[in-house]
């Protein structure tokens, strides 16, 4: 009998795992018994014999190739490792021989296009993502004014404290300056920290509430920084 290989995108295989296939000895006429798997007997077709989804079958091939993480394949009858798509951005997939993707890319995060995983890479410090399905660095997005972002991968912000001010895009909260204070959360400048009353001063940054009074013999102007000022 003339053997043929078996073409692309088909699996030319038959698996007698269970029940033995039974055939007599062309020389001998002993029955044998057969267990595990043999060729066709026939001509394969794309009907019956094809290749599975998420995997692709080279010429001649006895086992079915996964296709890779990081990519996927929906068709059955695939030929070669170029019919394996790689996953969308936004998406991952992390097992072999997949024919879609495993999910979406998580909060925090982005999935650039062959992800394989939800969390393949981290959203920057100073930005922030509170959405799935990420794909590229921009989806992050800047911390907001009155926030700050001193994480990588981070689904939400922080806000910003006492005694400190957080403009856009802040890693690390900005103390307010000397002659100042900060008595509320979420400033967003320098100019949202309230100035030192009159009669006290405001030596230190990052203050929550004036110091203390003037020292005995002078007199302290709204946003004092010393207690015996000579302004």
């Amino acid at each position: 009998m003339q053997k043929n290989l078996c073409p692309e995108g088909l699996l030319c295989v038959r698996e007698f795992n269970d029940v033995p296939l039974n055939y007599t000895h062309a020389l001998t006429g002993e029955v044998l018994s057969l267990y595990g798997k043999v060729g066709l007997s026939v001509y394969p077709n794309l009907l019956e014999h094809y290749c599975h989804e998420g995997h692709y079958c080279p010429r001649a091939t006895h086992e079915m190739v996964p296709c890779p993480v990081g990519t996927y394949n929906r068709l059955k009858g695939r030929k070669s490792l170029l019919d394996c798509q790689l996953v969308e951005g936004g998406y991952f997939v992390d097992t072999e021989g997949s024919s879609t993707w495993s999910g979406e890319c998580a909060i925090g995060h982005y999935c650039p296009d062959g992800s394989t995983t939800n969390y393949q890479v981290k959203c920057p410090k100073g930005t922030f993502r509170s959405i799935t399905r990420g794909s590229k660095p921009s989806d992050c997005s800047i911390c907001t004014s009155g926030q700050y972002c001193d994480e990588e991968g981070m689904s939400d912000t922080k806000e910003c404290p006492q005694g400190y001010y957080c403009p856009l895009g802040t890693i690390i909260p900005e103390p307010c300056p000397e002659g100042s204070y900060g008595a509320t959360t979420g400033l967003t400048d320098s100019k949202s920290c309230t100035p030192c009353p009159s009669g006290y001063y405001c030596g230190k940054r990052s203050l929550t509430s004036p110091e203390t009074q003037c020292d005995e013999g002078y007199y302290c102007i709204e946003g004092a920084k010393r207690p015996e000022p000579t302004d």
